[in-house]
């Protein structure tokens, strides 16, 4: 029995339609866009106007701006729209700066189309500070509930602050409202009414885009033609905004670094720390707790000061990419350091991860730092609480379920959105249960330390007749680390509408070791490989590269 969605303070059209409604279907214009020498693929730039408040279309309007990469293969069979995560991640800047590899990795049939949606990039972006606010609030606030006991309080305080420094900023504009993950999912619809192809949607999703594209086919299922979801989050969770199936498996992501490290003594110098995993982990963790205790101080400006959650959170960062050389080797290298007290090692991996330090000259469209994947996450949570003693169960269940990054999320997410003014005018409340038009595929990876596989399994349950693609290898997404079983199963599900028989397949990586693979390693491997998967592996390598978490 299908399941409708309920929805809340919206017109009684929005109520009752599963068809997209637009209000002036049009022809988007492209046109040329500046060039950039590191974009191997021609795209095009487009724009797009749609309503800003979808239970007031005959109002204002909101311009979408786009980028598309075309097909260079026939026949050709439609469009499909990407959506890079975050919430706030540029779209733009995957499909052009990734688009040959995506190309390579969908059959060349296909149009690829990213927008950056309401809220991000410079589509209606949330201001609530200027950048010494910002700065002083960064400074001020713990990275993680667990950084000290004054932590929780510490945090609570600061996002009140936030939260009225957004009312200050936007209680007029009313935008607050209308930056929710439901409003983007008609203008993903706007778009492929504006395309003039079937009416249907073609759409992959990474990482918070998985849970824009299962909301898609969750509001529209009559409409979904093909549909991917990678590195999927849990939409119950998501949507009631205490997600801790998030943290499920990032222990035992650092547990799966350390052990590929070990098998790689010749490229990563970690593995001279120690001979097993838990002598490693153990030293880690000594001076971990060392800096939770007492800050590093390595220099003479604020930035010099090293906390412990700042420290968390980059060696999260460095998991999320195995294959890039400011993933795994760069966290190599910072873990490496901070056993060995080395503060020049230390300090050159930490400001990368940390964003003090440009670490690649990847083509992106200028995008200042807002607040705007607060004001999108939290719209769609509803989870609220008034006092920090309503938190307590919250964050200490984020902490119990993950030493590694449970207090990082925990003081990211529910502790930053439990005083959020306002929620999204339409809300989502997610359903056991949805019958799409055709199945979803959903990718999750082993040792993601965002996403575990197990909401991707969780999730697929949703939409009865799903595939799942299990990636049996660490990373967030399957792009981080290549496997031609996976690539030919999205292509072959793209192309010909083919599911993993069964139901479900288990993918392996084609080098196990990834970036610390030696040359001589991963030459043998290709030479095995038919050429058609020698240039998958080699699209989804290129991906892999680009860092984009």
């Amino acid at each position: 029995m299908r399941s409708s969605l309920r929805v809340a303070a919206v017109s009684a059209l929005f109520l009752t339609s599963t068809q997209a409604a637009p209000t002036s279907p049009s022809t988007i214009p492209w046109f040329a866009c500046p060039q950039n020498e590191s974009i191997v693929a021609p795209y095009e730039c487009g724009t797009l106007q749609v309503p800003l408040d979808y239970t007031l279309p005959e109002y204002d309007t909101l311009e979408l701006k786009m980028v598309r990469v075309s097909h260079t293969k026939e026949p050709f069979m439609g469009s499909i729209l990407f959506n890079a995560g975050g919430p706030g991640l540029e779209t733009r800047s995957l499909v052009a700066g990734g688009g040959e590899g995506l190309l390579e990795l969908t059959g060349g049939r296909f149009d690829l189309i990213g927008h950056d949606p309401r809220g991000t990039g410079d589509t209606l972006p949330f201001h609530c500070y200027n950048e010494s606010e910002r700065a002083l609030s960064l400074l001020a606030t713990p990275a993680s509930t667990d950084s000290s006991d004054a932590a929780p309080g510490q945090i609570f305080a600061e996002r009140k602050i936030l939260s009225q420094a957004c009312v200050r900023e936007h209680e007029d504009s009313g935008i607050g409202e209308l930056v929710g993950t439901a409003f983007t999912v008609r203008d993903l619809f706007q778009i492929v009414d504006a395309l003039g192809e079937d009416g249907l949607l073609r759409y992959w999703g990474f990482s918070y885009g998985s849970a824009l594209g299962a909301t898609a086919a969750a509001m529209f299922p009559d409409r979904i033609d093909k549909l991917i979801i990678d590195a999927v989050l849990n939409l119950q969770q998501y949507y009631d905004g205490r997600d801790y199936q998030q943290v499920y498996t990032a222990d035992a992501g650092l547990r799966h670094f350390l052990g590929t490290c070990l098998k790689a003594p010749d490229a990563c110098i970690l593995s001279q720390q120690g001979s097993s995993v838990d002598e490693i982990e153990t030293k880690i963790w000594e001076k971990l707790e060392s800096i939770r205790q007492q800050p590093l101080a390595t220099g003479p400006t604020i930035n010099d000061l090293i906390k412990y959650g700042s420290v968390t959170a980059s060696i999260n960062t460095g998991l999320r990419q195995p294959m890039s050389p400011i993933g795994w080797p760069l966290l190599a290298q910072l873990l490496s350091s901070l056993i060995t007290s080395n503060t020049t090692g230390f300090r050159e991996a930490y400001d990368i991860f940390n964003g003090f330090l440009q670490a690649t000259d990847e083509p992106s469209w200028p995008a200042e730092v807002t607040e705007s994947p607060y004001a999108i996450r939290c719209s769609d949570h509803s989870f609220r609480a008034d006092n920090l003693s309503d938190l307590v169960p919250v964050y200490e269940e984020f902490e119990r379920t993950s030493k590694l990054t449970g207090g990082w999320i925990a003081g990211g997410q529910p502790m930053s959105c439990a005083q959020w003014p306002w929620k999204a005018k339409e809300q989502i409340q997610w359903k056991s249960e949805y019958v799409t038009r055709s199945p979803l595929l959903v990718i999750g990876n082993t040792w993601d330390t965002l996403t575990p596989v197990e909401s991707a399994f969780n999730t697929s349950a949703s939409f009865p007749g799903s595939g799942v693609v299990h990636q049996n290898t660490g990373g967030h997404s399957s792009i981080a680390h290549p496997s031609t079983c996976t690539a030919n199963a999205i292509r072959a599900y793209l192309v010909n509408g083919t599911l993993p028989s069964g139901g479900s397949v288990l993918c392996e990586p084609d080098e196990p070791l990834g970036v610390f693979a030696s040359t001589d390693s991963s030459s043998k491997k290709r030479s095995l490989m038919s050429e058609e998967d020698t240039r998958l592996y080699e699209a989804m390598e290129k991906l892999a590269r680009r860092a984009l978490y």
